[in-house]
């Protein structure tokens, strides 16, 4: 799977998971199902679509995905373009004017090798996933900080560093980028290096602070030469010619002469093959190769990414074929469904009382459909309107509804439980209602705790119903009070406070 199209389904992922939807949202199934796919990334990526489209409001800054998009697309194209410019301001400063003095080999070595190879190593580090300071940090980041400020402020757009993070693309993508740019960086270096030094006559020379032998220069470039010394013109350099190079700063002349002019020129000009050839060996190949390296890491992490449980449950529910219902439950549900079953998935569950045809028998009861159920508990459920409202119906409902009409309705709250737990594990989910005017007691905290058990890790909601007429009643307290209580209670079995909605707005 493409970058590109990676980066929708993981949104959608994340979307999922911040929002508290249900992972296989069942009227996205529906709708994607029969479209035509030539293989699983594909499906996957129809989904991941269309919920994105259906699901996310403007005010969460949908668009941010496409800007977010563009810029990564932008800079696998700016990079090396940025990198030509820098590598051709890095040999500016390397080669100073021929006749002010001659281009010190230590200079070309440092800016066309160690500095590449310290900044690789970083590279590397950030590629293997070495940290979120280092990726946090790095120049590709704050890029895409800088060219998508706007819709990183949104919070479709805040994801992205999780989404990143998460499916373990982040190293390997910007490291990508950052060997992008190298590559440009010393392609125009080497390139524009061999240009000068063709039309340009040039004498070299090694001078330095740091207590240097003539022995120690011979070996270092020896090093150097041994594995690009078979090239044309590239040779390590011998004693005689490390000698007669040597620079006096201070006397601004060569410190020693072998008293042949012509010899000593030849000399002190034959350094720039193995200077070119350094350059293009050290510096340009290690970055080649770990560019087609962090794009190897870059598609086995998506690989990885798109092999999860959840990614398995999502293409189960593509594949599964369509469902005729028979008879739509026993009357106890709410009027008016947002979601009336359609098409169901042998990896969800209908209620028991629902019979589902299916191309082999169509009396056999079915798996309820996947999604996030609805359970009263010794309270009326929540209405259309009020789902509308709280923007709970786009996270995937079901459909099926669980009712517990008494508080000591044991049987009927062990139904409720055996149902959201015989979903697979991550497909499922609840959305929990209970009456704002009963206290949140031990009885309620238990049940609840239960159901956050029985969705095994899947997404809980909490609707607490009745809070306009408890806001009207002379003896209901204080409405800030109650609803703190419960969002305690709510923290205390797992249920985060922004998950904790009740149904009328409070001022």
């Amino acid at each position: 799977m493409r970058l590109r199209d990676f980066a929708i389904v993981e949104f959608a992922r994340a979307w999922q998971e911040e929002a508290g939807a249900s992972l296989v949202d069942p009227d996205i199934v529906d709708a994607v199902a029969d479209r035509p796919a030539d293989d699983d990334h594909e499906r996957l990526l129809h989904y991941a679509d269309a919920l994105l489209q259906a699901r996310v409001a403007d005010d969460e800054g949908l668009g941010a995905l496409t800007s977010l998009r563009a810029t990564l697309s932008g800079l696998h194209v700016a990079a090396p373009l940025l990198g030509l410019l820098a590598g051709a301001s890095l040999l500016a400063a390397t080669l100073p004017p021929p006749d002010a003095r001659p281009v010190n080999v230590f200079v070309f070595v440092g800016e066309g090798v160690l500095l590449p190879a310290l900044f690789g190593l970083g590279t590397i580090l950030l590629s293997l996933g070495a940290g979120r300071p280092l990726t946090s940090t790095h120049w590709v980041a704050w890029a895409v900080g800088l060219l998508s400020r706007g819709a990183l402020a949104t919070r479709l757009g805040r994801l992205t560093g999780r989404v990143l993070r998460q499916s373990g693309v982040a190293g390997p993508l910007l490291g990508s980028l950052s060997h992008l740019f190298w590559i440009g960086a010393l392609a125009s270096f080497t390139g524009l290096a061999a240009w000068r030094f063709l039309f340009t006559d040039y004498l070299f020379a090694w001078s330095s602070t740091m207590p240097l032998t003539a022995q120690g220069v011979e070996g270092f470039f020896s090093t150097l030469a041994a594995p690009v010394g078979w090239l044309p013109g590239v040779h390590a350099p011998g004693a005689e010619q490390v000698a007669v190079s040597e620079w006096a700063s201070l006397l601004n002349t060569y410190a020693w002469d072998s008293g042949d002019p012509n010899r000593d020129e030849a000399l002190r000009k034959g350094w720039y093959g193995l200077l070119l050839a350094a350059a293009g060996f050290w510096g340009l190949l290690p970055r080649v190769i770990a560019f087609f390296a962090s794009r190897a890491l870059l598609r086995r992490r998506i690989l990885r990414a798109l092999s999860s449980p959840g990614t398995r449950a999502v293409l189960d529910a593509l594949s599964a074929p369509a469902l005729t219902v028979l008879a739509d439950g026993d009357g106890s549900g709410p009027a008016g469904s947002l979601l009336p079953p359609g098409r169901s998935s042998p990896t969800s569950a209908r209620a028991p009382s629902e019979a589902v045809s299916g191309p082999d028998d169509p009396s056999t009861p079915h798996p309820r459909r996947a999604g996030l159920d609805l359970v009263a508990f010794a309270c009326a459920p929540p209405s259309d309107a009020v789902l509308r409202r709280l923007r709970l119906e786009r996270l995937g409902l079901s459909g099926d509804l669980h009712r517990i009409d008494e508080d000591d309705d044991e049987p009927a709250m062990d139904a409720a439980l055996e149902a959201l737990g015989a979903a697979p594990a991550g497909t499922g989910g609840a959305i929990a209602s209970f009456a704002v005017t009963d206290s949140p007691g031990r009885l309620r905290e238990a049940f609840l705790r239960d159901v956050v058990a029985a969705v095994h890790g899947a997404p809980v909601h909490v609707v607490l119903v009745g809070v306009d007429a408890y806001r009207r009643s002379p003896r209901g307290g204080s409405l800030d009070d109650r609803l703190a209580a419960w969002r305690a209670l709510g923290e205390r079995v797992g249920v985060p406070a922004d998950r904790i909605h009740p149904d009328e707005e409070v001022l």
